[in-house]
């Protein structure tokens, strides 16, 4: 390994260090328009549940011919709300689990 120089635009250094060293793609590696593949690896689904996504309305994609592109930030935000409902989801289970006295 060489000598390598950067600019870290809209992280601080530390948590650039740590995407470097975890191998996470930095922002500039990340494509803004992206394939149902690449989608799918983003989200660690398959490709047919991104395409089962796009075509049930969950995340918003436009056609280049027969293909699917989808917005990175379109992405993210289905990522975030899907955390998001699962995080509820735990929740509801273990207000539920406690008013039962399974949870303590």
């Amino acid at each position: 390994m060489g000598d390598q120089e950067f600019v870290v635009e809209g992280e601080d250094a530390e948590t650039a260090l740590e995407r470097l060293g975890t191998g996470a793609p930095t922002p500039a590696d990340t494509p803004s328009t992206l394939t149902t593949g690449q989608a799918a690896d983003l989200l660690g689904v398959s490709r047919a549940t991104v395409v089962r996504l796009v075509d049930a309305g969950e995340i918003p994609a436009t056609r280049v011919g027969t293909h699917r592109r989808l917005a990175l930030e379109d992405v993210v935000a289905y990522q975030d709300r899907a955390r998001t409902n699962t995080a509820d989801a735990l929740d509801d289970v273990t207000r539920l689990s406690d008013s039962l006295g399974h949870y303590s």
